[in-house]
């Protein structure tokens, strides 16, 4: 018979990295939050949304999000090279018409 080995935290535990965004959509497209938050979801790797804030202005909707992505999906090409050349436009792509978001700013709030 063979012995299962035991899987300690060790094992399984992997960095989730929380990235806050700051996006701006036309006052005009009709950007729902709870919409946009199922939108970010979607991206492939994104594990978690937390919206944040929600601003309008008279020509704009500024809304912050929190987005956790966990370490595994990152790869070798580190966070900041991950963020820029695959979760952004990944988030634009998966993005229909009018949620489609100017990212303004995104910065790595922290590693748990």
């Amino acid at each position: 018979m063979k012995r299962i080995k035991r899987l300690t935290e060790q094992d399984i535990s992997h960095d989730v990295h929380v990235i806050s965004f700051l996006m701006s959509y036309p006052q005009d497209s009709g950007v729902e939050t709870l919409k946009l938050q199922n939108f970010l979801r979607a991206v492939p790797n994104v594990t978690v949304v937390t919206p944040r804030s929600t601003k309008r202005t008279r020509g704009r909707i500024f809304i912050s999000a929190l987005i956790k992505v966990h370490d595994q999906f990152i790869g070798q090409i580190g966070l900041d090279s991950y963020v820029r050349t695959v979760l952004i436009p990944s988030i634009k792509k998966n993005s229909p018409g009018n949620y489609q978001p100017t990212i303004l700013d995104w910065k790595v709030e922290s590693d748990f």
